[in-house]
């Protein structure tokens, strides 16, 4: 009897053991010590207004809605969630960028009326479409890119051109972002494209 207790508390204590060594997740470790994310798409401020100009010289504002609940212009510059809403064709665009994130690495986030919404985590280089799977985006990086003769550095593109045939009208599938001043591009299915106008 004794050897049988001996034996089932022995069992208990490896088992113990062996799962407390086991990560409690599938995601792939990565050190992400070194990851530069963090100084290039950390904010110097937050714009409360956001003004672009379409191809057809029409021009619209986004206006801040809000951003991680209570945003300000002093909101942590490598942590924010900021929503904008257009004053013409009443876009709801959100971005943001988490360097403390469940995975570790840093994570940055896009969203357009509720209907494509991504995240790319960096280290892991995942990306994946939180609002609908079956239209996951392809995410570039640009080093720069000149907009209305004003360059802008540290750009990612996120472009969902492949998927255009399952994405509505009024919902843009290529959006241009740079880290220091947000959203500078974007372009719709109907090829019309709105850039920044950055005094």
């Amino acid at each position: 009897m004794k050897t049988t207790h001996w034996f089932v508390r022995t069992f208990l204590i490896i088992l113990a053991i062996s799962l407390s060594s086991c990560p409690l997740r599938d995601v792939e470790e990565v050190d992400c010590t070194e990851i530069t994310a963090i100084s290039k798409y950390g904010i110097d401020k937050v714009f409360r207004t956001m003004q672009m100009i379409d191809s057809y010289g029409i021009k619209e504002d986004f206006y801040l809605l809000n951003g991680n609940g209570n945003v300000d212009l002093d909101a942590d510059a490598n942590n924010y969630s900021l929503i904008y809403r257009s004053s013409v064709n009443r876009y709801d665009f959100e971005y943001g960028f988490y360097e403390l994130y469940v995975h570790k690495c840093p994570e940055f986030h896009t969203s357009w009326n509720n209907e494509i919404c991504s995240e790319f985590v960096f280290g892991t280089n995942k990306v994946a479409n939180v609002c609908n799977y079956k239209i996951e985006p392809t995410v570039e990086f640009l080093d720069s890119i000149s907009v209305r003769d004003k360059t802008y550095y540290d750009v990612i593109v996120w472009d969902y051109s492949k998927h255009k045939d399952k994405i509505s009208k009024n919902t843009p599938i290529i959006t241009y972002i740079s880290g220091k001043y947000g959203l500078i591009k974007f372009v719709r299915k109907d090829n019309i494209f709105s850039e920044r106008i950055f005094e």
